[in-house]
């Protein structure tokens, strides 16, 4: 149920939102509201008085870099083939605990990150669909190129995604393609070799 408070065209302002203003507008994280999620966090639908946007609640395995990173990285980018940002959220919960028979201070953080929603969901969830009958040639050649075309952009940038992989290509109403999740992109800078996803463990997808 749209909130009747709030509108969409005013939160198009990628600033700082009140965690208060994104838990009424998702229902207090609700499960109804939730539309996805992965290692590092739970995707929900917001819903205001003229339209929708998605809210990405980062949990306790993501840590502050991984937040920062993806909201830089999204302030920076505007293109038609990656996911529009909005905004974000971060609060930090100051609360007492009990740790070995003594009182101590301890610290919770929410973040978030907000961006457009695009109801046709992910290019994963596109290719399984049981109806393959419906997926013309030219719609897959029209994703094809907005993915080549949105990475280009972030390659002339010198930035790099390093998780392209089909559940985190979205799809908008027109079925294009918008390039998601930057939680492991990366800004080159002046002198870099590149050599950015050399791990001694699976990070991304390649």
């Amino acid at each position: 149920m749209a909130d009747k408070d709030h509108y969409l065209e005013d939160l198009f302002c990628e600033k700082k939102m009140e965690l208060s203003l994104l838990q009424d507008i998702t229902n207090n994280f609700s499960q109804e509201s939730e539309i996805g999620r992965g290692g590092c966090g739970i995707v929900y639908k917001g819903a205001l008085r003229d339209g929708f946007l998605a809210v990405k609640k980062l949990n306790f395995v993501a840590n502050n870099k991984s937040f920062l990173d993806e909201v830089n990285c999204l302030r920076r980018i505007k293109h038609k083939n990656i996911v529009r940002f909005i905004g974000y959220g971060f609060q930090t919960n100051k609360y007492i605990t009990v740790v070995g028979g003594d009182l101590v201070l301890a610290e919770s953080s929410e973040r978030l990150i907000c961006f457009e929603y695009l109801r046709n969901g992910s290019l994963e969830s596109f290719l399984k669909d049981d109806q393959p009958y419906k997926r013309t040639w030219p719609e897959c050649y029209k994703i094809i190129h907005g993915i080549c075309l949105g990475l280009h952009h972030l390659h002339e940038r010198c930035m790099i995604h390093r998780d392209i992989k089909p559940g985190n290509i979205l799809l908008d109403d027109d079925m294009t393609p918008k390039i998601a999740d930057f939680g492991l992109s990366r800004l080159l800078v002046d002198g870099e070799s590149g050599k950015v996803t050399n791990y001694h463990y699976l990070k991304g997808t390649l």
